[in-house]
């Protein structure tokens, strides 16, 4: 994959890097920005653009307006990995510090000072970037042909927007694909439910007051059934290193750790969202056309029949 960014000059539109930055030593990360950013857009949104942009060729208007955003999250991302890498070199003997004639180390409160900013605007980027895709993707067709879009085509809850209506996460792109795994989940229990009818609500056509009430039911309770998933999840996690306790403050900005009583007070009460929700959205469901059929039935003195 060739490179969106090619020059110095374009990444100092995004990051604020010094003027005597080699180009040539942030080029490895940039590359490695673009394939963590090609998770969430797919890789041929990004290659087919880099290949415009690599051969000089004059950009229209949207794939200007998609370049603009790219560059944020993937510049930002890439000076990241170059700060965390840069203070420090791998020599024939062993990690040394860089260093300069007209320079000096900085402190490690500037660093992480830094690194902040940079992990902020990448992620806020990629958050815009993000939505940007969702509301232009007519525009971008390599986008709509990526697995990612098709993935979240075929479900109840396609968006962030819509996730949002009936478990609030501030319209959050990021939050909507960091849940996507227990979002499927919560979608297939509810699809044993509406059998047949989840095609049709999902289709995206036009539905009757009543179907419209089934979709309704059916979202709230995917929703609640996720984030039962998710905070049940999310506690721990299983590294290379073992089971490891997540801190909730790691993923929501300036919010301290949730205690046990919290948690399981969070969990109670969204599982009785999940039972109140499943049991209004069954009242609505017709019953079945065909209902089993009996194959004996209890006859003389039996106590047990087969069906």
């Amino acid at each position: 994959m060739k490179l969106l960014i090619s020059d110095a000059q374009s990444l100092k539109k995004v990051v604020p890097v010094n003027a005597d930055l080699t180009f040539s030593e942030i080029e490895p990360y940039i590359h490695s920005a673009q394939l963590f950013v090609a998770r969430f857009t797919g890789e041929l949104l990004i290659a087919n653009l880099a290949d415009v942009v690599a051969n000089g060729n004059e950009l229209n208007a949207q794939q200007q307006a998609l370049l603009d955003r790219l560059a944020r999250p993937v510049g930002n991302l890439a000076g990241l990995k170059y700060a965390n890498v840069k203070t420090g070199q791998l020599t024939d003997t062993g990690v040394m510090r860089t260093a300069g004639a007209g320079q000096a180390d900085a402190f490690e409160w500037q660093v992480e000072r830094m690194a902040s900013q940079l992990n902020a605007e990448a992620w806020d980027g990629l958050e815009d970037l993000l939505r940007f895709l969702e509301d232009k993707k007519e525009d971008y067709p390599d986008y709509l042909a990526s697995d990612q879009y098709q993935y979240q085509s075929g479900l109840l809850i396609k968006d962030a927007q819509t996730f949002s209506k009936h478990y609030f996460i501030a319209d959050s792109r990021l939050t909507y694909w960091s849940l996507q795994s227990c979002l499927v989940k919560a979608e297939d229990r509810v699809k044993r439910l509406l059998g047949s009818r989840f095609n049709y609500l999902s289709s995206g056509g036009e539905l009757s007051t009543n179907q419209k009430e089934q979709l309704r039911l059916a979202q709230d309770a995917i929703a609640y059934l996720t984030m039962v998933r998710a905070v049940q999840e999310r506690i721990v996690n299983i590294t290379d290193q073992g089971v490891q306790v997540n801190s909730i403050a790691n993923y929501i900005r300036q919010q301290r750790p949730a205690s046990t009583e919290q948690i399981k007070m969070m969990l109670e009460y969204l599982n009785t969202q999940v039972s109140e929700t499943l049991a209004d959205l069954s009242e609505l469901l017709p019953p079945p056309t065909d209902p089993p059929k009996s194959n004996g039935g209890v006859r003389g003195d039996a106590i047990v029949s087969f069906f």
